[in-house]
C-alpha cells in the first residue's frame, strides 16, 4: 500500500503567511503586510496637538512682527527727536558740562545735605546753558511740552509762580528807577556837604 501524499501538486511552493484579513468595520490598516491597530484617540490629540502648535507659532510670529516694527518705530522717533533738540556736538561740550558738575561737587562736599545736592545742579546747568545755548533751550521747550501734556496743574502752578516773579522783578525795576533820582540828588548833597565840611576845615 503506497504512502498517500497531500498537496502533492504543491510541492514546490514554500508556504506564505496569509495575509491578515482586516474586516471593513475595523480601525486597523495594513501596511507591509503587517496589520497596524489606529487608536482614534491618539490620532485626535495628536492632530490637535499639530494644530495647536502651528497657531502657537503663527502668533508669536504676529507677536514677533509687531514688536520688531514698534521698536523701529520707537528709534525712529528717538533719533528725530535727539535730532531736533541737540543742535551742538556732544564731545567737547558735554565734558565741560561734567567738569562744571564737578567742580560744583567739591565745592560743596563739606555742605549740607540740599547745599550739597543743588550746587552741582545750578553748576552743571549753567554750564549747560552757556556751552549748548541751543541744545539748553530746545531741552527746555521739550521739558515744558511735557510737563504741559502730562502734568497740567504743575505748570499751572509753575507758569503762576514765574508770573508773580517776573511781577516782582518788574516792581522793583520800576521803584528803583523811581527811586534813582532821589537816591542820586541825596548822594550829591552829601557830598557837597562833605566837601564843604573839608573846605572849612
Amino acid at each position: 500500500m503506497t504512502q498517500r501524499e497531500f498537496y502533492s501538486d504543491r510541492s514546490g511552493e514554500s508556504p506564505l503567511p496569509a495575509a491578515q484579513e482586516v474586516s471593513k468595520s475595523s480601525s486597523a490598516q495594513v501596511i507591509d503586510g503587517k496589520s497596524i491597530e489606529k487608536v482614534n484617540s491618539l490620532e485626535l490629540y495628536s492632530r490637535n496637538a499639530r494644530e495647536w502648535a502651528g497657531t502657537k507659532q503663527e502668533s508669536m510670529l504676529e507677536k514677533f512682527k509687531y514688536y520688531k516694527a514698534r521698536f523701529s518705530t520707537g528709534v525712529a522717533k528717538t533719533s528725530e527727536k535727539y535730532k531736533e533738540i541737540v543742535k551742538e556736538p556732544l564731545l567737547p561740550q558735554s565734558l565741560y558740562v561734567l567738569t562744571a558738575t564737578l567742580l560744583g561737587s567739591v565745592l560743596a562736599r563739606r555742605k549740607g545735605g540740599i547745599t550739597r545736592f543743588l550746587t552741582p545742579s545750578i553748576f552743571g546747568l549753567v554750564a549747560f546753558g552757556i556751552c549748548m545755548p541751543k541744545t539748553f533751550q530746545n531741552s527746555k521747550h521739550s521739558l515744558s511740552s511735557l510737563e504741559s501734556k502730562y502734568f497740567p496743574e504743575f505748570k499751572v502752578r509753575q507758569d503762576m509762580v514765574t508770573a508773580a516773579i517776573s511781577d516782582n522783578a518788574d516792581n522793583l525795576k520800576i521803584k528803583y528807577y523811581n527811586i534813582q533820582p532821589v537816591i542820586t540828588e541825596q548822594v550829591t548833597r552829601a557830598r557837597r556837604a562833605v566837601e564843604d565840611w573839608w573846605k572849612k576845615s
